[in-house]
This record gives structure tokens, sequence and C-alpha cells, in this order.
């Protein structure tokens, strides 16, 4: 019904904001990226992303790039190389915790 439809709206939507947040912070393949988000379809994903942006993950990233090279963690400078698409689990937890924590 119009509830559930609201919430896989709502959850849809924190997805992406939550995939927008790690497409522009971080050089972690864009399939990975699909599944911090809980989507493991990365097709689905891309069409999703593109739906909700205007562009794919990839367009986002590279439009993201200036001015966000670097970002504080927990009172840790980051700076990430877009090239590098290892990330720790240690990372993605920091990421989580300073994007929850954002004002």
């Amino acid at each position: 019904g119009e509830v559930g439809e609201r919430l896989s709206a709502y959850v849809r939507k924190k997805r992406m904001e939550y995939a927008k947040y790690l497409m522009s912070r971080t050089g972690v393949q864009v399939q990975s990226v699909a599944q911090h988000c809980g989507l493991l379809d990365v097709v689905y994903f891309t069409k999703t992303f593109k739906r909700e942006t205007g562009m794919t993950p990839t367009e986002y990233r590279a439009s993201q790039r200036l001015g966000m090279q670097q970002l504080k963690v927990q009172g840790t400078d980051y700076i990430y190389n877009f090239k590098e698409e290892k990330i720790t689990k240690a990372e993605i937890r920091n990421l989580t915790v300073a994007y929850e924590n954002r004002t």
C-alpha cells in the first residue's frame, strides 16, 4: 500500500544519499559501493543512481572530485587517491560514522 511505497522510496533515497557520499569521497569500485548500500545488483544500482542524480555513479564521482580530495574523519585527515580502489572496513566504518554525524 501507500505506506509501503513511501517506505521503499525513503529507503531508496537514503541508500542513494549514502552512495553519493561514498562515490564522492572514496575510490571504491561501483560494485562495492552498491554492496555497501545494500544492493547486490550493480546494474539496478547504476540505474537507480542515475534516476536519482541524473548521472551514472562514475560520472557523479568525476563531477565531485574537485575540492573533495580531503575529508576529515574522526579528527584524522584522510586524503583519498581516486585510483585506489581498496578501502578498509575501518575506513568504511569511519566514513559511516562521519556520514551519520554530519550536520
